[in-house]
C-alpha cells in the first residue's frame, strides 16, 4: 500500500519503475500517465546547472516547521490583567527559531551526530478572542471550588483546547493560558497542579500516581500550558541535571507584581520584556523535546513488517512458592500488557507497515542459556546509607551489557526469532526476566529495560511498590517493579522506530545531550514522573520522521556517490554524454528534484506517509541514473602521453618561442647600457702615500 505497481517503458528509462507519484497530498498521478508531450514541456527543461550545483543541493534536505504561539488571557483579560502584542515576541523568535540541524543522541562511532537534515521554523503569534480565557476560567473555577484537593485532572482543560484547535488549527501549536482566578480562594497558599484521573474511578478528584505539572503535550498536535498554576517542582532529588524548580515556569505575579501593574513605574517595562523573553524560551523548548526532537540512533529503515517477539523468562514456574511460603502469582498489574504494547506501537507505523506481537514463555529449569546469561550478569554496588545512622548496604543490580553480550551469542534459533532473509521484515526481541523473589533489581540500578539495537532487555519483579532518586512537589517518586510495560514501550520506541526519551535534547553548544524534565509528564512512555502507557503526539511524529529521514538519507547518498563519479574526472556531464543520454538524465533528474520538493512539502504539512511515497519513488529515478552514468564511465579512459610521444612540430614551435624571447631579451639589455650615464671611478687607498 505503500507502493503501487506501475511498469512503463519509454523515453525516460530503460528498465521497469515501480512506484505512484503524487502530485499533491492525497491525490496519487501514476508514472505512466505522463504522456510524451508533458514530457517535453516539464521534465526535459535544463537549468543549465552543474554538476557541483547538483552535488550541492543533495548536501542538505531542508524540512519546514510551521508552529502557531496563541496567547490565552493576555489581552487585559487575564492573571494582572497584562496586555501583551504578537510583535512584542517578534525579536525573541527571530533570534531562538534559527535553522538547526538534526542530530542523533546515540551515535556509534563512526557516525557524526548531524544528519543532512535541517528544520527551518516558521511561527505565528497571535492572541486567543476573550471567550477561550472565559471558558477556561469557568472549568477552573468549578472544579477547584468543588474539589478537596488542588489537582485538576489535565482533561477539565484539555477539553476545551482540543475543541479549539480542531477548529481553528493546522499547525503545531502552543496555548500559553494566563487564566485570572479572582473566584478562587487561597491559591498563592495553596496553588493547584494537573494530573492523570485515575481511569478506574468515576471520581475526578482522586489523585492519581503521577506527578503534578502545570504543562500537557496532547495526542493531537498541540501542548498548553497554564502559567498560573503552580509553582511545582520535580526532578531527581539528590543529584543530576533537568530538575523542574518554581522559576521553570514564568508566571505574571513574579515578574510583575500587583503594585507595577496598577501603577507601572520604571521597571515595569523592564519586567514586562524579561517575561516575554522567558516565555520565548519557554516555547523554544517545548520545540526542543516535543516538536522537533532528536533522534536516539539511526538509521531506522523502513520495512514492511515489524515483528515483536517477547520472550518471558521466569526463574521458578508460572506460579511458584516465595521466600515464605506462600504462594506467589503475577497479579493484573504485574502482567506486561501486551494489548497495550500492540496498540500503542500499531499508532506509529505508517502506511504498509504491519505489526506482529508474539510471545515466547520459558523457565530457568528449561532455558539453560537463560540461567547463565542472567548470573554472569548480576554484579554488586555497596553504598553508604545514612538512616537513624550511617550505614553500608549492598546492592545487588543487573548488568545490561554483560547480559546483552551472553544472550548475543546464543544462537537465534533456540529463541525462534532467527532474522528473515528477507529486508522488509524486521524482529525486535524482548527479552523480559520476570523473578519471583521481593526485592528490587533493575539494570544499573536505575532502569527496569534497556534498548539496544537489535533487541530489549526487561526484568520485573514481585516488589509491590519502590522508591527511585526523583522526587515530585517536596515528595519521593515511586514506581512499580511488578510492571514492565511502560519501560519496554520507551525501549521498544529507542530500539524499533529511533525515538529519544522525552526528557533529552541536543545542544550544539556543548555537543551532547541535555535533561529537562519538564516535558516528561502526562502521555509519554519515558521517565517516573507519568504511569501513562499513551504516546503523545511528540512519540508518534519523532518515530515517522526517524523513518523518513532515514530513507531521505540513503537516497541522497546514493545519488551524491552517483554523482560524485564524474567530479573525478574533472568533467561536466554534456561533456560526456550523447544529446540522447542527456536528455535522459535531465529528465530523470527533473523527476528526482521534483520529488525530493514535494517531500519537503509533504514533510512540513506533517504528510508522514505522502512524504515516505515522494522518497522511495526517488529511487528508481536514482537507479536510471546510476545505470546511465555507469554506462558512460565505461567509456572514459585515462591516458598518458610521453615525451617522446610528442610531435616534432610542437618542439620545433618551442625551439621558435625560446629563440624569440632570448633575442628580445638581449636586445633589451643593448638598449639599457646605452641609457645608462657615465661615471668616473675613484680610488681611494689605505696605507703610503707616494
Amino acid at each position: 500500500v505503500c507502493r503501487a505497481p506501475v511498469t512503463y517503458y519509454d523515453q525516460i528509462n530503460d528498465a521497469r519503475d515501480s512506484f505512484m507519484l503524487p502530485e499533491f497530498a492525497g491525490d496519487a498521478v501514476q508514472v505512466n500517465e505522463l504522456t510524451e508531450r508533458n514530457l517535453k514541456e516539464t521534465w526535459s527543461q535544463d537549468t543549465g546547472s552543474s554538476l557541483k550545483d547538483r552535488l550541492q543541493l543533495l548536501q542538505e534536505f531542508e524540512a519546514l516547521t510551521a508552529i502557531d504561539v496563541l496567547l490565552v488571557g493576555f489581552d487585559g483579560e487575564g492573571a494582572g490583567k497584562l496586555k501583551l502584542e504578537e510583535k512584542d515576541f517578534a525579536r525573541y523568535f527571530d533570534a531562538i527559531l534559527d535553522d538547526h540541524k538534526v542530530h542523533i543522541i546515540s551515535a556509534e562511532r563512526h557516525q557524526s551526530h548531524d544528519l543532512p537534515v535541517r528544520n527551518k521554523y516558521v511561527y505565528r503569534v497571535k492572541k486567543a478572542k476573550p471567550s477561550l480565557h472565559n471558558e477556561v476560567q469557568k472549568a477552573l473555577t468549578d472544579h477547584l471550588t468543588n474539589a478537596q484537593v488542588r489537582a485538576v485532572p489535565y482533561s477539565v482543560v484539555d477539553k476545551i483546547i482540543s475543541s479549539h484547535f480542531e477548529d481553528q488549527s493546522l499547525s503545531y501549536t502552543v496555548y500559553l493560558l494566563n487564566i485570572a482566578l479572582p473566584g478562587v480562594a487561597k491559591l498563592d497558599q495553596f496553588p493547584y497542579g494537573y494530573i492523570l484521573a485515575d481511569p478506574n474511578t468515576n471520581d475526578p478528584n482522586k489523585q492519581s500516581t503521577d506527578c503534578g505539572s502545570t504543562v500537557y503535550a496532547s495526542q493531537d498536535r498541540y501542548v498548553w500550558v497554564d502559567l498560573t498554576a503552580g509553582p511545582v517542582t520535580y526532578g531527581p532529588q539528590t543529584s543530576g541535571d533537568g530538575i523542574v524548580t518554581e522559576l521553570t515556569i514564568p508566571q505574571v505575579k513574579r515578574f510583575i507584581p500587583e503594585q507595577a501593574q496598577t501603577s507601572p513605574n520604571k521597571d515595569y517595562n523592564l519586567n514586562k520584556q524579561e517575561f516575554i523573553a522567558e516565555l520565548a524560551n519557554l516555547v523554544f523548548s517545548a520545540i526542543q523535546h516535543l516538536i522537533t526532537p532528536p533522534l536516539w540512533r539511526f538509521p531506522v529503515p523502513y520495512v514492511s513488517q515489524i515483528t515483536v517477539q517477547i520472550i518471558t523468562i521466569h526463574d521458578k514456574g508460572q506460579h511458584a512458592d516465595d521466600s515464605h511460603g506462600k504462594q506467589s502469582s503475577h497479579s493484573d498489574r504485574g502482567h506486561l500488557d501486551v494489548e497495550a504494547i500492540k496498540e500503542q506501537l500499531g499508532s506509529v507505523l505508517l502506511s504498509g507497515q504491519t505489526l506482529n506481537v508474539k510471545q515466547l514463555s520459558l523457565s530457568f529449569t528449561e532455558c539453560e542459556l537463560c540461567v547463565s546469561a542472567y548470573t554472569h550478569a548480576i554484579k554488586s554496588h555497596t553504598s553508604n546509607v545514612l538512616t537513624d545512622a550511617l550505614r553500608t548496604q549492598v546492592h545487588q543490580y543487573l548488568d545490561s551489557l554483560e547480559m546483552h553480550d551472553w544472550l548475543e551469542h546464543f544462537d537465534d534459533a533456540f529463541w525462534g526469532i532467527r532474522q528473515p532473509p528477507n529486508r522488509q521484515e524486521r524482529v525486535i526481541p524482548v527479552f523480559l526476566f520476570d523473578l519471583s523473589f521481593n526485592h528490587i533489581l533493575l539494570f544499573e540500578r536505575f532502569y527496569q529495560a534497556v534498548s539496544f539495537p537489535d533487541m530489549v532487555l526487561a526484568v520485573q519483579t514481585r516488589t509491590p511498590a519502590a522508591l527511585v532518586d526523583f522526587g515530585c512537589n517536596n515528595g519521593q517518586m515511586a514506581f512499580s517493579p511488578q510492571s514492565a510495560t511502560r519501560p519496554v514501550l520507551a525501549a521498544l520506541l529507542q530500539t524499533g522506530w529511533g525515538v529519544a526519551p522525552t526528557h533529552l535534547t541536543w545542544s550544539e553548544f556543548h555537543g551532547n545531550a541535555l535533561e529537562n524534565h519538564l516535558w516528561a509528564v502526562a502521555h509519554t512512555p519515558f521517565g517516573y514522573f507519568s504511569h501513562s502507557t499513551r504516546f503523545s503526539f511528540a512519540q508518534r511524529d519523532a518515530a515517522a520522521r526517524s523513518v523518513i529521514y532515514s530513507e531521505l538519507n540513503r537516497t541522497l547518498s546514493d545519488m551524491k556517490s552517483v554523482m560524485s563519479q564524474f567530479m573525478r574526472y574533472n568533467r561536466e556531464l554534456d561533456e560526456v554524454l550523447t544529446l540522447e543520454e542527456q536528455l535522459i538524465f535531465i529528465r530523470r533528474w527533473n523527476l528526482f528534484k521534483y520529488k525530493l520538493d514535494k517531500a519537503s512539502s509533504a514533510l512540513s504539512l506533517q504528510g508522514f506517509n505522502s512524504t515516505l511515497i515522494y522518497i522511495r519513488s526517488m529511487r528508481p529515478d536514482l537507479r536510471a541514473i546510476r545505470t546511465l552514468v555507469s554506462t558512460v564511465i565505461h567509456k572514459i579512459r585515462t591516458s598518458v602521453i610521453c615525451p617522446s610521444d610528442v610531435p616534432s612540430v610542437s618542439i620545433v614551435n618551442i625551439a621558435v618561442v625560446v629563440a624569440t624571447v632570448a633575442v628580445c631579451a638581449a636586445m633589451f639589455l643593448v638598449w639599457y647600457r646605452e641609457k645608462q650615464p657615465t661615471v668616473t671611478k675613484r680610488t681611494f687607498g689605505y696605507g703610503k702615500f707616494n
